[in-house]
């Protein structure tokens, strides 16, 4: 009972402490971002979307190495999104899978 009561009587210090064990230490990892997003995003490539923008830092933070990445399910569904021609006059001729 007495618990109960020193629970409801603290109520609001208990939350001040609870949000403090939730809050970062340093704001490192979100200086990282924005030093990600500013590489990604400069003067010269001022148009990037708001989603691709997204997506290139999604996969920056969160993707795989560089070593670990194979481009070929990527390439595969980049020629197959739509039909991609050089000249209007004929289609690619894709590389086929081996």
């Amino acid at each position: 009972m007495v618990k109960n009561d020193l629970k409801n009587e603290c109520s609001d210090v208990l939350h001040i402490i609870e949000l403090l064990l939730i809050t970062p230490f340093t704001n490192a990892k979100l200086e990282r971002m924005f030093s990600c997003m500013n590489r990604g995003k400069t003067d010269w490539r001022n148009r990037l979307e708001r989603d691709r923008l997204d997506s290139c830092l999604r996969i920056g933070e969160e993707g795989k190495s560089i070593e670990e990445f194979n481009p070929n399910e990527a390439i595969k569904a980049w020629f197959e999104h739509k039909v991609r021609r050089i000249s209007a006059a004929k289609p690619h001729r894709y590389p086929q899978e081996t």
